[in-house]
C-alpha cells in the first residue's frame, strides 16, 4: 500500500505539463487577439477590432497579465474613438491608464495620455485638460527618443493651441512636427500636419498661406490614396472659398463629400453648406443643412454624453485618490499600535463633544463679526459711490474746459477745405490734443500726445497748448517752436536730472503751411508726418526725442521743408490708433469669424489703410477710419486716446 505515492507522481507531472501547455496556448491566443485588434483598427474594421480587444481583455485578466490587459483596453478605446463613441472611448482609456500607472509602464502611459489628450481636444472640448495630457505624453516620448510619436504628439499639441487661439505656439509646434515626421518618413502624419497648419492660418484669416498648406496636404493624401484625407481637403477648400466670398465655388467642394465620411467631417461639411446657402440667400437649403448639422453634432456630442464622460473622469480621479488613501491607511496601521475599541470611543466622544461646543462658539462669533463687517461695508460702499459721483462730475466739467481750449474744427476746415479731425478720447478727458494757429502768411497745425491719459494727460495737454501759443509769439520756425516748447515744459514742471524730478512730457508733430498751399515746413518730436502722393506713401521721420521729461533743455529739433503739389494728402496722428488691441474677427461678417483679439493694429496696417482710402474725400476718409478703428477694437477696451488730422492740399 506504500506504492501509491509512486503511482501519483506521473499523474502530477502530466498535470503540470498539461497546465503549462494550456498556459502557452492561451498566451499565444492572447497575442494573436491583440495583433488582430490592432490590424483591424488600422484597416478601418473597427467592430472587429473592438470584438478582438474585448476577448483579449477577458483572457489577459484570467491569465493575470496586466500589461496585455491595458493594451487591449487601449486598442478598444482607439477604435471607439474612430467611431465617435467618445464616452466609451474615454472609459476604456482610463481603464488602461489605471493599469499602466500600477505597473509603471511608461510607453503605455505615453500612448494613453496622448489618447486622452485627443479625446479631450475633440470630444470634451476641454482644451486646457487636453493640453495637460498631451504634454505628459510628449515628455514620455521624449524620454524614450521615439521620434515618430514625438512628431504625432506635437501635431496634437499644435491643434490644441489652435483651439485655444494661441496661434504662434500652434505654428511653432506644427513646424517642429513637420521636420521630425519628414525625417522618419511618416507620410500620413506629415499630411495631417500640413492640413493642421492650413487650419491655423485659416483661423488667423491668412487665406493664401492656408490654401498653400491644404494643397500640399492634398498632394500627399492622393499619393497615399487616403480617401478620408481627400474628403477633409474638400471641406477645407470649401471653407477657404467661402471666406473669399466665392459661395458657388465653395458649394461644389462641400458637395463632393459623401455620406460615408466620418461624423466630424460631415458636421463641418453641413455647417459649410449652411453658411454657403445663407450667403447665397437660399434660406430653404440653408435651413436644411443647418438641421443636418445640428443632428450630426448632437449625435456626436450631447449633454448626456458630456455628463457621462465627466462621470468617467471623476470616477478615475476618485479611484486614484481612494487607492492613495487606502495605501496611506495601510502604512499607518503597520506602524502604529491598535487602540482598544472602548477607549477610542470614549476619547472620540469627549473630544467630539468639546469640538462641537468650540465650533458652535466660533460660528456664533464669526456670524456676529460678519454682521458688523457687512454693515461697515454698506456704509463704505455708499461713501465710495458719493465720492465717485462727485469725481465724475468734476471730470465732466473739466472736459468742457479742455474742449473749450481746443481750436474749433470749423476753423481748420475753413483753412483747409478738404480736411478732417478724428478725435476719440479714451476717458472723459484726454491726454491728446490738437493745436491750430493762423498768422498773416501761415497756418500752423499740430497733433500732440501727452504723458498718460485721463485727468493727468488733460492737465499736460492744456499746459502744452498754452506753451505753443507762447512759443509762436517768439518764432514762426517749427523746429524753434519745439525747442521753446521743450524749455517751457521743463521750466513749468521744474524738471531736472534729479531722481525725484517729474518725467512728464509729450510727443508732437508740428506743420507750418503757407497760405498758398505750396510749401510745408515740418518738425516732430517722436511723431512723424505721413504724406501720400500719387498713391505712394512718404514718411518724414521726427527727431527721436520727446518734449520735456529726460530731454535736454538744449535739444535741437530737425526741420523738413517740403514743396507741395495739388492732391497731396497729409496725415498727423498720435500713437493711440496704431496701439489699439483688437483683431480681424471684428472685420468681417463670417459666421465662424477667426478670433485674433489681443494683437495691436500697428502703424504698418494704419498706413495701408490710409493708402487704401486716400482717393476718397477727407470727410469720407474720416468715416472709413472711424469704422475701421471701431471694428478692429470690437468689444475690447480702448487702449489709449486716438487723434488724427488729415488734410488734402
Amino acid at each position: 500500500m506504500f506504492s501509491t505515492p509512486k503511482k501519483i507522481i506521473p499523474f502530477l507531472l502530466f498535470f503540470l505539463l498539461s497546465t503549462s501547455l494550456v498556459m502557452a496556448e492561451n498566451k499565444e491566443e492572447l497575442s494573436n487577439l491583440i495583433k488582430s485588434s490592432i490590424r483591424n483598427r488600422e484597416q478601418g474594421n473597427f467592430e472587429n477590432s473592438i470584438s478582438d480587444a474585448k476577448r483579449a481583455v477577458k483572457l489577459a485578466n484570467s491569465l493575470k497579465l496586466p500589461k496585455e490587459e491595458a493594451q487591449s483596453y487601449e486598442n478598444m478605446s482607439m477604435s471607439l474613438f474612430s467611431q465617435s463613441d467618445y464616452s466609451n472611448s474615454l472609459l476604456y482609456a482610463f481603464n488602461a491608464v489605471k493599469i499602466y500607472e500600477k505597473i509603471n509602464d511608461e510607453r503605455g502611459l505615453a500612448d494613453t495620455y496622448n489618447l486622452l489628450g485627443v479625446l479631450y481636444l475633440y470630444s470634451f472640448k476641454d482644451y486646457k485638460l487636453a493640453l495637460g495630457n498631451l504634454q505628459k505624453a510628449y515628455k514620455f516620448f521624449l524620454k524614450q527618443e521615439n521620434k515618430k510619436e514625438i512628431g504625432r504628439t506635437l501635431i496634437n499639441i499644435g491643434q490644441c493651441y489652435d483651439a485655444l487661439n494661441q496661434y504662434e505656439n500652434s505654428i511653432t509646434n506644427l513646424e517642429s512636427a513637420l521636420i521630425i515626421l519628414k525625417d522618419v518618413n511618416d507620410s500620413t502624419s506629415y499630411a495631417v500636419c500640413l492640413e493642421s497648419l492650413g487650419n491655423v492660418y485659416l483661423h488667423q484669416g491668412n487665406l493664401i498661406e492656408s490654401e498653400k498648406f491644404f494643397e500640399s496636404a492634398l498632394t500627399v493624401f492622393k499619393l497615399l490614396k487616403d480617401d478620408q484625407g481627400i474628403i477633409s481637403y474638400n471641406v477645407n477648400k470649401g471653407e477657404v472659398l467661402f471666406r473669399e466670398g466665392k459661395f458657388q465655388e465653395a458649394e461644389k467642394y462641400f458637395k463632393n463629400i459623401t455620406s460615408d465620411a466620418s461624423p466630424e467631417v460631415l458636421k463641418s461639411d453641413y455647417e459649410g453648406l449652411f453658411k454657403v446657402y445663407h450667403g447665397l440667400n437660399d434660406y430653404k437649403n440653408a435651413l436644411k443643412y443647418h438641421i443636418l448639422f445640428k443632428s450630426v453634432n448632437d449625435s456626436i456630442f450631447n449633454s448626456d454624453k458630456t455628463n457621462q464622460m465627466a462621470g468617467i473622469a471623476a470616477g478615475y480621479i476618485i479611484d486614484k485618490k481612494q487607492n492613495e488613501i487606502t495605501g496611506l491607511k495601510t502604512e499607518k496601521a503597520q506602524k502604529e499600535e491598535i487602540i482598544k475599541q472602548g477607549r477610542r470611543l470614549q476619547y472620540s466622544f469627549a473630544i467630539g463633544f468639546a469640538l462641537m461646543i468650540v465650533l458652535a462658539l466660533v460660528i456664533f462669533r464669526s456670524y456676529k463679526q460678519k454682521q458688523k463687517a457687512n454693515t461697515l461695508l454698506d456704509i463704505q460702499k455708499h461713501e465710495i459711490e458719493l465720492r465717485n459721483s462727485e469725481i465724475n462730475q468734476s471730470i465732466t466739467y473739466a472736459k468742457r474746459i479742455q474742449f473749450a481750449l481746443l481750436p474749433p474744427v470749423t476753423e481748420i476746415n475753413k483753412a483747409f477745405k478738404d480736411s478732417f479731425v478724428l478725435f476719440l478720447p479714451k476717458d472723459i478727458v484726454s491726454g491728446d490734443f490738437y493745436w491750430f494757429f493762423e498768422t498773416q502768411l501761415y497756418y500752423f497745425i499740430a497733433t500732440a500726445d501727452c504723458t498718460g491719459h485721463g485727468v493727468p494727460g488733460s492737465l499736460m495737454s492744456m499746459l502744452g497748448s498754452q506753451m505753443l501759443n507762447d512759443a509762436i509769439a517768439v518764432s514762426e520756425q517749427p523746429n524753434e517752436i519745439l525747442r521753446l516748447l521743450n524749455q517751457g515744459i521743463k521750466k513749468a514742471l521744474r524738471q531736472t536730472t534729479e531722481n525725484d524730478s517729474t518725467r512728464d512730457g509729450m510727443d508732437i508733430a508740428l506743420c507750418r503751411i503757407d497760405k498758398t498751399h505750396k510749401n510745408l515746413c515740418y518738425a516732430g518730436a517722436n511723431r512723424p508726418l505721413v504724406l501720400i502722393r500719387s498713391n505712394e506713401i512718404i514718411e518724414y521721420k521726427p527727431t527721436k526725442s520727446a518734449i520735456g521729461g529726460l530731454t535736454s533743455s538744449e535739444q535741437l529739433f530737425r526741420q523738413e521743408n517740403i514743396n507741395l503739389i495739388s492732391g497731396d494728402c497729409l496725415y498727423l496722428f498720435t500713437d493711440g490708433f496704431a496701439d489699439q488691441f483688437g483683431g480681424l474677427a471684428n472685420m468681417g461678417n463670417s459666421i465662424n469669424a477667426v478670433l485674433m483679439e489681443g494683437k495691436k493694429l500697428k502703424t504698418k496696417n494704419l498706413k495701408d489703410k490710409l493708402l487704401a482710402v486716400n482717393s476718397e474725400s477727407m470727410l469720407g476718409q474720416n468715416a472709413e477710419l472711424s469704422e475701421y478703428f471701431n471694428k478692429w477694437k470690437g468689444n475690447l477696451e480702448q487702449t489709449d486716446d486716438v487723434l488724427m488730422i488729415g488734410i488734402r492740399v
